[in-house]
């Protein structure tokens, strides 16, 4: 099965180590990374703070070594790490996923 693993980081050299290691290491096809704004509460205070978001494409079977590396890599105590079930796309390029988002491939 294809997810998106969702996170934000607070530089964009952490976002890019973390995209760079899923694909260097074939847990990710593609990671996109883009400039956003969070609001939220944290420890009872109202944050507002400039984030970069990673869209990880990845496949079920590499979740579990993607959270264990963000969780190494990254620099929140409580790093965000949502996974959102791909239900449809184009059939090839899903495919081109798989392939690349294969730990075995390691070498």
């Amino acid at each position: 099965m294809i997810i998106l693993v969702i996170t934000t980081c607070a530089t964009r050299e952490e976002a890019d180590g973390i995209a760079q290691h899923c694909i260097i290491n074939h847990l990710a096809g593609c990671v996109h990374i883009d400039e956003v704004t969070s609001t939220y509460l944290w420890e009872g205070q109202l944050r507002i703070d400039h984030e970069f978001r990673l869209l990880i494409k990845t496949t079920q079977a590499s979740y579990d070594a993607i959270e264990a590396e963000i969780m190494r890599l990254h620099s929140y105590d409580e790093p965000a790490i949502i996974t959102v079930p791909v239900t449809g796309g184009s059939t090839s390029y899903l495919s081109w996923i798989a392939e690349n988002a294969d730990p075995d491939k390691q070498g």
